[in-house]
This record gives C-alpha cells, sequence and structure tokens, in this order.
C-alpha cells in the first residue's frame, strides 16, 4: 500500500466512525429522556440543563468522534505534508488539490473540530457512504435535498436536509418506486459558486432506487489525458465556467476535482489547472452543486422519487 492510499483510507475511517457514532446515538432515548424520567426531582434538578443538552447534541452529531488525539493525528499529517511533501499552507488542501481528491463531509466536520480549521468546500463531498445501483440509500446516511411524491393529479415536494453546506456534490435521483413514468422532468441545479443555476433535464430510472446522475455527460472520443487541460464532450449546457466539476473513471476507481476556466459550448471544457490523471472516451463528468430541487415534469400516480447529494465513494473504517 502508497503513503497516499493509507492517507486515503484515513480520512475515511474518521468520516465513517462519525457516522457510526451519530447512527448509534440516533437510536433510543436522550440523556435528557432518561432523565427526565427518573421521577426524583432532586435527581432530575441536580442534573437537567444545559450540559446535559449540549452532550446529547455532540453525540447525535458526532462531535465526539473529535477527541485530542485527532487533533494530534491532524498535527502529524500536516507535519508530513509540509516538511515532507514541501507543500503550502493550507497543507490539508495543498495536499487534497495534488491528488485531485474530496473528503467526506464528516472528515471535514471532525477536522475542523480538532483543528479549528474549515476544508474549503470544493474539497469536500456530502455526507453519507456511496452505495450501488439499485441499493435503497435512505440508510446510507446521504443528504437528501428533497422528495417527490405525486399522487393523483399532482405532486407533493418536501425539502428533506436543503442546500448542502460546507461541501458540494453531484446530484443524484433515485426512483423510489418502481416504473415513475411521467414526462418532462427537470431539476434546477445550483451550481458549486452558490449563484449560477442550470435547469437540466433527466429521466428517472425505472428500477425501484434506480439512479440517475442529473446532467452527467460522457467525455469525447479524444479522451482528456494527464498533463493538459481539455476535456472534449458534445454537450456543455449543464456546466458554467468558474464552478467546479468532478471527472470520474466509469468504473468509479478515480475521481477527479477540476476548476474549469471555460467553455466551448457543446466541444470541450478547459480546466484551470492540467489533469492529474487520464481519462478517456465514455469517461464521466458531474456538474458540482449546492442545491438540487424539482423544477418540472409530472410522474405516474402513487410514483415517488428522491433528490440526493451523491458522495465520491463508499466509505469504510
Amino acid at each position: 500500500m502508497s503513503a497516499e492510499s493509507a492517507i486515503k483510507l484515513q480520512f475515511d475511517r474518521i468520516a465513517k466512525g462519525r457516522q457510526s457514532q451519530q447512527a448509534a446515538f440516533a437510536t433510543g432515548d436522550t440523556f435528557w429522556t432518561k432523565v427526565d424520567a427518573a421521577a426524583d426531582m432532586t435527581y432530575e434538578n441536580r442534573i437537567k440543563g444545559s450540559d446535559i443538552t449540549a452532550l446529547d447534541v455532540a453525540l447525535t452529531a458526532g462531535a465526539f468522534w473529535s477527541a485530542p488525539s485527532l487533533a494530534r493525528w491532524a498535527s502529524l499529517h500536516n507535519s508530513y505534508f509540509q516538511a515532507d511533501l514541501a507543500l503550502a499552507a493550507p497543507f490539508i488542501e495543498s495536499y487534497l488539490a495534488s491528488k485531485g481528491w474530496r473528503v467526506p463531509y464528516e472528515f471535514a466536520q471532525s477536522w475542523y473540530e480538532a483543528t479549528g480549521y474549515r476544508i474549503n468546500k470544493q474539497y469536500v463531498f456530502g455526507k453519507g457512504t456511496k452505495v450501488a445501483d439499485e441499493a435503497n440509500p435512505t440508510s446510507a446516511g446521504m443528504h437528501c435535498f428533497q422528495t417527490w411524491v405525486y399522487t393523483g393529479a399532482s405532486g407533493v415536494f418536501a425539502v428533506v436536509d436543503g442546500a448542502l453546506v460546507n461541501c458540494m456534490s453531484p446530484a443524484l435521483v433515485t426512483s423510489t418506486t418502481a416504473t415513475p413514468g411521467g414526462s418532462a422532468h427537470a431539476l434546477t441545479l445550483t451550481l458549486s459558486d452558490g449563484s449560477t443555476t442550470k435547469t437540466v433535464a433527466f429521466t428517472p430510472d425505472a428500477t425501484q432506487y434506480g439512479h440517475q446522475i442529473v446532467g452527467q455527460q460522457a467525455i469525447g472520443a479524444a479522451g482528456a489525458a494527464l498533463g493538459q487541460k481539455d476535456i472534449p464532450m458534445a454537450a456543455t449546457a449543464q456546466f458554467a465556467a468558474s464552478n467546479y466539476v468532478l471527472l470520474v473513471k466509469s468504473d468509479f476507481s478515480v475521481q477527479e476535482l477540476v476548476y474549469v476556466a471555460s467553455i466551448t459550448t457543446n466541444t470541450k471544457l478547459v480546466a484551470t489547472d492540467n489533469l492529474i490523471n487520464s481519462f478517456v472516451e465514455n469517461d464521466l463528468v458531474f456538474p458540482l452543486c449546492v442545491n438540487a430541487v424539482r423544477q418540472a415534469g409530472t410522474l405516474a400516480n402513487d410514483k415517488a422519487i428522491a433528490i440526493w447529494a451523491w458522495p465520491d465513494r463508499i466509505i469504510a473504517l
């Protein structure tokens, strides 16, 4: 195993540990509830208060994963990035930029609590872990922008988690029910700069929990080689200059964060920096966004879809 592989696995271990803690403390009664049920006013009056509330909030947020030892872990890695790799401050961002990587949201939260430094949102992907196509994402901890249930002649739209904060991700639509049908489907994506919006058509997958990453575009026949900036593609309307995209191998084995300097309409994106990896025809480009909401369309009766922030990869302890 290489040092870079070991580092990525540690990013993910920290994130998964936080996720696991959040999942564990989302079940059962809170400390406040347990104290409140004591039926002993002397005890309750002594214990209940802001401290016990803060404990419940911290546990459900996963904040207790950020122990002093994690601050030491961060310090050791910053020393490695600076002294051994000769990277510039902020060291973790320089390291991520050198690899084209991003870190899980839960890792970024733990890093902030341990160091006081907030990793810039382009280097952070949405919460949870990536699931396989046709797998139910509701237990994967992913950020859900919105749900859409169609009953009779109308749709019911519910904001779940809303817009992303301190991260950005591709927008994923899953078919909560099989064969959602309907027509003229479109989402409005708010791109990574937080202000540019794009209305992007999509077709829900016919299979229950089938996936559709909205706005994805295949790389053209010429490919996009490392060491150069051009990313050829046949359609560019869903992208915008001065925004980030994610380049992804067709088997999802490699992702690379790219800032778009310019666009030649329906021909190519031009990156600000030379690519770190090589991508070939039919590898994918995803627009990164901070929000995604239903813009238009209908579904078949009693059908539903959900709109998610798609994590870059599967993460594990």
